[in-house]
């Protein structure tokens, strides 16, 4: 949830016209982009070694289970469809 709050500070922090603090704002947004993409690539790579696991003899495409988990990842637990059906903090 690092995305939200990083977001409204450099929302914020945009509009501001001192320069120094539209200079951080768009370091910080900077920042947010890669950590968005670091935290993909270990979503991805998270999802391969548990179908991997799982299910070993699956014909399914690995590539298209990794974009799924990182797009199921990257959108509010709220908005997703299909809707969640595991509770938070459970383990599955």
């Amino acid at each position: 949830m690092y995305g939200v709050g990083g977001a409204l500070i450099v929302l914020l922090g945009s509009m501001v016209r001192v320069p120094v603090v539209q200079l951080v704002s768009n370091v910080l947004w900077a920042l947010l982009a890669v950590a968005v993409v670091i935290d993909s690539i270990l979503i991805g790579r998270r999802v391969k070694r548990l179908v991997r696991e799982r299910f070993p003899n699956t014909d399914q495409r690995i590539g298209s289970l990794q974009i799924y988990g990182i797009m199921r990842a990257l959108t509010f637990r709220r908005m997703r469809v299909p809707k969640p059906q595991v509770e938070l903090g459970v383990t599955v």
